[in-house]
């Protein structure tokens, strides 16, 4: 149970308990470590990933450097990790090398004798202070109940459902600790606080692989008050173990083997006897103590020192047979590795019994008992546990004489403790009391001094056979007029005036309730049947918001919250003016043992003034929405079925649907349905216009499966575009299947597009009549989105040739068409020439591309110019090149208008042009560009028009025009100089070439053009040729 708990509840201290804990432990006897013990690494602890202790098996996420060395028979020292928060001593008995890297190991307990050939850890008067505490733990049943630190100097309240609580509270170096346990169905109640602090030795010394010796005290300094109530019918003892408070552990060292213990105090509360009607004693008891085991190497020896002192408060009962004891507990443990080790044991209790025939006719005593042992396995295997009840001291202290004299009898036994507000009653609104005489005739007087209470008299006399009964009343005028928060109490004494026996006091209280605003922002859980929450982090749950505005700090408990329900606390302490916050969450593990359908959690938020038993309630819900687990074999992305216009339809997939069978059976149906938006732009699922899915069943048990298969026939009837459809299943639970859910919902999608599409031009050619014609060859090339298609090519023009003329083109490749200038050219007379290109698709459609030949007279419009190339930039490795610019030195031919040394075009080398909205799709390649510029001058500027071939990469893009082109291969670049309102001076065409090292050059994947520079090495420079330069217009 206490592993369990440590796994879940303190994993979040882990940090903290490495941190100023570790104390280092030799004391002359030189410290041997086993050579089959291994002190694991960070980078294997980090790696733990399951520990399982039913099973003893740890399953690790990697196979570490050190895992790899581990064997059977090594003695492992695991440090404090999440998953093992009191660290571990183990002995391995079988390693497993799992799928995906994994690693498991089997074990067993090791002790330390075995992991130790010598060594000693000696530590004295380590103190255990409050800034200590990991956890308080209240137990009923089987159930425990867990609160951790909330705020600094704030209680830490561990609440039971029957009532039964601890609080701790600490300062400095003083625990205080308030209780309350019910015992034997609420026949006995046993109150206590109880101040104290904590120190203790622990001295180990292993010699020759064996404990020599062990002592172990603890010494506590405590002051106890203890309050037993016995109802009439109480008639045997009840024991019980009302919790633990757990401390973080601390760090020792033998040598390099670190030792980690965990100090925890137990708290137990008994009662027992015979009540024929109520009683009710207490006691305050002061003690010093140190109570522990010493074991010299032969034997056992108990240690105890004590010593007390003693109050107490006159019995309330009445003279006939009684018996009854009440007392209260404290057990300080060692968890060593989280197993348990020494314990000692101080427990304060007080006796009363009662007999009518005898004088004195009852007897209160008090006394202390006190036990010690230890369990040795985690020490040496060898030895045998040893158990001490070390003394039991009792001292007499009030006796109950002359039994013939009338004693009074005030009842009920308990007080009034009232709870209200300004904005409603103070209830209970009153409480009456019934005063008796055990004989004869007394006279009776009631002091109170209270505003807020009011009894209805305060004295007269009574005798056993005529009682009176008195009634105390909250004066609510004067109680609502309280400020939020406030706690007071009233000292209420009922005072014997004839012999003063019975006489005694009681405490009333009155709580006015602290203002509180409590805000719950949450949604619906949305979880697939059988699948953990985690997978679905952006549905469900919410935010529990608590605002105080009073005197006092507010204790807000979760009550009663279903399993599958996770708080990030149960109990949270929210001081005057602050806001505490409490999430939300589904649990991991419950959840997924819900069935499919709708599922409603309401859990109660109780809120008082902290130490009030008074409880204001609030009731909240939340709902989940169990979803039927459905499964698919069809991929979450990448499974668009992409197909052209019209067909044909080539490899249609198909699919399986699995509709899960987990926690619940059901019944399931199917159907197609279309996503069609409203003015919303929300889908409406309806049945589709075109039904181009099939699903082999409509309708099944949880379990079953469906296929779902496309209809080719179908889908050539589709129009270009995206197409979407949806195979919705439901169940009888309509609330499952709202719009906005997708859990029940697999998507199927088509892209029709276009069999191909084309990409280069325009392609122009150019020469003077008879040839040649530049450049030698163009291309256009054809790529497709779908799984392939055929195509055909043809022109009307006898001086262009084709290659090829038909073809296919898919995805994966596509078809690149030649173009080239044949000699039907030669004969052409000057001017310009255009030929269509007709590229038809299977189902008719036809795309036009145009190629135009301009055929010169020999020499007209030639700008006979010399360029002069000069280069910026280094083009070695890492450094990118700049502009490569042009300088022209006119031959003062009038049809040419260059000035001199003005720069016609700039040739950049880029990774990503600026003006371009794409990258590059080779990263860290480079292409060279054709770009105008704005020095043509006159206020006008070069306009890059066309480039053929083109790399098509980042085609006429920007102010001037931009566009990579092709490499080591003649280019013809049309260019113009026009203003800015567009007005076009001239236009010319230039052929050029630009050269690399073709070593360096990569095609375009897409034009196949070699355009791509690798500059991950040096390259021998950047040659630019101009072939020719002519006007044009």
């Amino acid at each position: 149970m206490l592993k369990k708990l440590l796994n879940l509840f303190l994993i979040t201290s882990i940090t903290l308990l490495i941190q100023g804990c570790e104390i280092h432990s030799d004391h002359g006897l030189v410290p041997v470590i086993a050579q089959e013990t291994r002190i694991s690494d960070d980078e294997t602890a980090k790696a733990i990933e399951v520990v399982n202790l039913g099973k003893k098996e740890i399953t690790f996420s990697k196979e570490t450097e050190f895992l790899k060395d581990v064997k059977e028979g090594n003695i492992l020292v695991i440090p404090i990790t999440p998953q093992t928060p009191d660290g571990m001593l183990i002995k391995v008995t079988g390693i497993e090398r799992l799928s995906g890297g994994k690693v498991k190991i089997s074990y067993k307990r090791a002790a330390l004798a075995e992991a130790v050939v010598q060594g000693q850890l000696k530590a004295s008067d380590i103190e255990i202070k409050p800034s200590d505490i990991d956890a308080v733990i209240v137990y009923h049943g089987s159930e425990a109940y867990i609160s951790t630190l909330q705020s600094a100097n704030q209680p830490i309240t561990a609440l039971a459902p029957d009532g039964s609580y601890i609080e701790a509270l600490g300062s400095d170096e003083l625990f205080t600790f308030k209780m309350s346990g019910t015992l034997g169905n609420d026949y006995a109640n046993v109150k206590g606080t109880i101040s104290l602090s904590l120190s203790f030795d622990f001295d180990l010394q292993i010699e020759d692989f064996s404990v020599k010796r062990l002592y172990v005290v603890g010494k506590t300094k405590s002051s106890k008050e203890v309050v037993a109530i016995a109802k009439a019918g109480l008639k045997r003892e009840y024991n019980r173990q009302l919790g633990e408070v757990l401390f973080k552990p601390k760090v020792f060292y033998i040598g390099v083997l670190p030792v980690y213990i965990r100090p925890a105090l137990q708290f137990y509360v008994g009662t027992g006897g015979e009540v024929k009607s109520e009683v009710r004693t207490s006691l305050k008891q002061t003690n010093k103590s140190s109570v522990g085991v010493e074991y010299d190497g032969a034997k056992w020896n108990p240690i105890r020192e004590s010593s007390e002192s003693l109050a107490f408060e006159q019995p309330v009962l009445e003279p006939i047979d009684a018996a009854l004891k009440g007392f209260i507990g404290t057990r300080l443990v060692f968890y060593v590795y989280g197993v348990v080790g020494p314990y000692a044991s101080v427990e304060g209790f007080l006796k009363l019994t009662a007999n009518p025939l005898k004088d004195p006719w009852c007897k209160l005593s008090a006394g202390i008992s006190a036990l010690a042992g230890a369990k040795v396995e985690i020490f040496d295997k060898a030895l045998i546990d040893a158990h001490f009840k070390l003394f039991t001291d009792e001292e007499p202290l009030y006796e109950c004489t002359g039994k013939t004299a009338p004693f009074m009898l005030v009842t009920p036994l308990d007080s009034l403790s009232t709870y209200g507000s300004p904005y409603q009653s103070f209830r209970p609104q009153y409480k009456i009391f019934t005063i008796r005489s055990t004989k004869g005739q007394i006279g009776f007087r009631i002091d109170e001094n209270a505003d807020w209470l009011d009894v209805d008299r305060t004295s007269g006399t009574v005798d056993r056979n005529n009682p009176v009964t008195v009634t105390f009343t909250v004066n609510q005028n004067v109680a609502k007029s309280l400020p939020p928060g406030t706690k007071t109490y009233a000292k209420v004494c009922f005072v014997n005036t004839t012999n003063d026996r019975g006489t005694h006091c009681r405490t009333f209280s009155l709580t006015v309730a602290p203002e509180v605003s409590i805000v719950y922002d949450s949604t619906p859980f949305n979880i697939r049947e059988g699948e953990s929450p985690r997978k679905f982090p952006n549905t469900g749950g919410g935010l529990i918001f608590m605002s105080v505005n009073g005197n006092c700090p507010v204790e807000f408990s979760i009550v009663g919250r279903p399993k599958w329900i996770r708080t990030s606390t149960d109990v949270l302490v929210v001081d005057p003016g602050q806001t505490g916050t409490i999430q939300v969450s589904a649990d991991d593990y419950f959840v997924k043992s819900l069935p499919v359908g709708r599922h409603r959690g309401d859990f109660v938020i109780e809120y008082s003034c902290v130490g009030d038993s008074s409880k204001e309630k609030r009731t909240v819900s939340i709902g989940a929405r169990i979803h039927m687990n459905i499964t698919t074999n069809k991929p979450s992305e990448g499974s668009t079925l992409v197909i052209p216009v019209g067909g044909p339809v080539t490899q249609v997939p198909s699919y399986t649907i699995t509709v899960n069978k987990v926690n619940s059976e059901y019944d399931w149906s199917a159907s197609i349905k279309e996503c069609k938006r409203d003015r919303w732009f929300r889908c409406d699922y309806e049945y589709p216009d075109v039904r181009w899915l099939t699903i082999s069943s409509g309708s099944g048990p949880a379990g079953s499966s469906i296929t779902v298969s496309y209809l080719p026939n179908e889908l050539t009837k589709l129009k270009k575009g995206f197409h979407g459809l949806t195979v919705e299943f439901s169940t009888d639970d309509d609330a499952l299947h709202e719009w906005y859910s997708s859990f029940n919902k697999v998507s199927f999608g088509v892209e029709v597009v276009d069999h191909f599409t084309i990409s280069g031009g325009p392609v122009s050619f150019s020469g003077d009549q008879g040839g040649p014609f530049f450049p030698q060859t163009a291309s256009y090339t054809l790529t497709a989105e779908h799984t392939g298609t055929t195509f055909s090519v043809q022109t009307d023009a006898n001086w262009l040739d084709i290659s090829p003329t038909s073809g296919t083109v898919s995805k994966n490749n596509p078809a690149q068409v030649s173009l080239s200038v044949n000699s039907n050219a030669n004969s052409l007379q000057p001017g310009e020439y255009t030929a269509n290109l007709l590229f038809q698709a299977p189902n008719g459609d036809v795309i036009t591309k145009s190629v135009t030949l301009y055929v010169n007279q020999p020499n007209s419009n030639l700008c006979t110019l010399q360029p002069t190339p000069l280069y910026a930039g280094d083009t070695n490795a890492g450094e990118p090149p700049g502009y490569i610019f042009f300088n022209y030195t006119p031959n003062n031919t009038p049809s040419c208008e260059f000035n001199n040394s003005v720069g016609v075009l700039y040739f950049p080398m880029w990774s990503d042009h600026a003006d371009c909205g794409e990258g590059n799709p080779f990263s860290g390649y480079y292409g060279v560009y054709a770009q105008g510029g704005n020095s043509a001058g006159g206020g006008s500027f070069w306009m890059v028009e066309s480039v053929n071939p083109t790399g098509n990469w980042c085609s006429g893009i920007g102010s001037f025009g931009a566009n990579i082109i092709p490499l080591n291969k003649d280019v013809t670049i049309e260019f113009s100089r026009q203003d800015s309102q567009g007005n076009i001076f001239e236009r010319y065409r230039m052929i050029v070439r630009v050269t690399i090292d073709s070593s360096k050059v990569s095609n375009d994947p897409y034009t196949g053009e070699p355009v791509f520079i690798d500059l991950s090495t040096p390259i021998n420079g950047v040659q630019v040729e101009v072939k020719e330069l002519r006007k044009i217009s």
